[in-house]
């Protein structure tokens, strides 16, 4: 059990101007959420890791002016070889804006406000420190550029030179 608890950061909404990029792809338009399993699937790949659940709400919303990831009680329980167990607890929105036509995109990180918290098993003593985000921590940090394939169920994205800086695989909500 934490012993903070984890603050929910407003969505942040995005306006259209003439001069901002956007996503003309219709299939692309709405609510998604990570195909089951692969975001603990794409976690669980980085080098060392071992064992990895998460539970919560991950949804990734887009639209003609860009989109935005919204963590709602994401909580990523990690079991590395020779480390305790941990739990990090993760809400917020972030919102980004780019382009996307054609089977491409490039997205951009816009504001962004998470919260994070880590929670270690000291061998019965749990011990719970705050996270600070960065941008590069954040899905899509640092920006976000590749090819992605969509039907009226799900998406794909492959991610040039920054795997693992978002999901790859989503169904719609």
């Amino acid at each position: 059990m934490f012993k903070k608890p984890v603050v929910l950061s407003a969505v942040f909404v995005l306006t259209a101007s003439a001069s901002m990029a956007e996503i003309s792809d219709s299939c692309l338009m709405g609510t998604w959420v990570p195909a089951p399993g692969a975001f603990a699937e794409q976690f669980a790949a980085n080098p060392g890791m071992g064992e990895v659940e998460i539970s919560g709400e991950v949804q990734m919303v887009l639209s003609t002016t860009g989109g935005q990831y919204l963590l709602d009680g994401m909580v990523i329980k990690m079991q590395q070889p020779g480390m305790p167990p941990m739990a990090v607890a993760m809400n917020g929105a972030g919102a980004f804006v780019g382009e996307a036509a054609g089977g491409t995109f490039s997205f951009t990180m816009g504001a962004f406000n998470y919260a994070a918290e880590a929670t270690i098993d000291m061998g019965g003593s749990p011990m719970v420190m705050d996270i600070p985000f960065t941008e590069e921590m954040a899905p899509m940090g640092g920006g976000a550029t590749g090819s992605y394939a969509c039907t009226g169920t799900s998406l794909s994205f492959d991610v040039e030179g920054r795997e693992g800086k978002m999901v790859d695989s989503w169904v719609r909500r």
